[in-house]
């Protein structure tokens, strides 16, 4: 069985990291590791990850953004496989299970990329596990917080780019697919993306429409 290490950066995420840790720990499938990294908080994000003792692995860094404490966390990861979350997101509940599925399933396959859901409120998020989730509203999951993939990848792609900021993560799903990494997409909904203030990925997203625009283009995922 692939062995899975959750990889989470956390900047100033103390209103949600704790969410965000309990929805991997509740998972059908449980990670052998969850790598928490907090890139330069000022809050109380640390206190909320000790919270969880010995089930969390916390590094601390100073801040240099979220495509480097991604770095941070996949150098001291030990998994065969590597699950990224950002620390405002929640997995889905089987979300661990389905994609270690797809690797174990299809060898070559070295990205399972699932879908995603969005949700602002508490009310919203109870919904999402209900059966009256309205389909509509699925999305393709070209985020960090809906992607599996195998460790030796990185081998092959490369780092996060953390000269980005915004981005890194598409940079990287864009450089695998030039490379030749075997990307497959999943119906499933693996994870809750959370819309709020500060999040990073409303000003990403047109970017990321763009890239599952030019991924359909050129048929180079399955």
């Amino acid at each position: 069985m692939i062995s899975i290490s959750v990889v989470i950066p956390a900047w100033n995420a103390g209103r949600f990291i704790g969410d965000a840790i309990d929805s991997v720990l509740s998972q059908s499938a449980a990670p052998d590791e969850i790598i928490v990294v907090d890139d330069g908080s000022t809050d109380h994000t640390s206190d909320c990850v000790g919270k969880f003792g010995t089930r969390v692995t916390l590094i601390a860094q100073p801040n240099a953004g979220v495509a480097a404490a991604r770095n941070r966390g996949l150098a001291a990861a030990h998994g065969e496989a590597i699950a990224l979350l950002d620390a405002d997101d929640l997995m889905a509940p089987r979300r661990l299970e389905q994609q270690r599925a797809v690797l174990e399933h299809d060898p070559r396959c070295a990205i399972a990329l699932g879908k995603q859901l969005t949700f602002r409120t508490e009310q919203e998020r109870l919904a999402l596990d209900s059966s009256t989730v309205d389909h509509s509203a699925v999305r393709p999951g070209y985020v960090p917080s809906a992607a599996m993939m195998r460790a030796s990848v990185f081998d092959l792609v490369g780092p996060f780019d953390a000269a980005l900021r915004i981005g890194d993560f598409l940079d990287w799903i864009t450089r695998a697919q030039s490379r030749g990494a075997p990307i497959q997409q999943m119906e499933q909904v693996v994870v809750y993306r959370r819309l709020h203030e500060a999040s990073l990925s409303r000003s990403a997203g047109t970017q990321y429409a763009n890239l599952v625009h030019r991924l359909r283009r050129t048929g180079k995922t399955k």
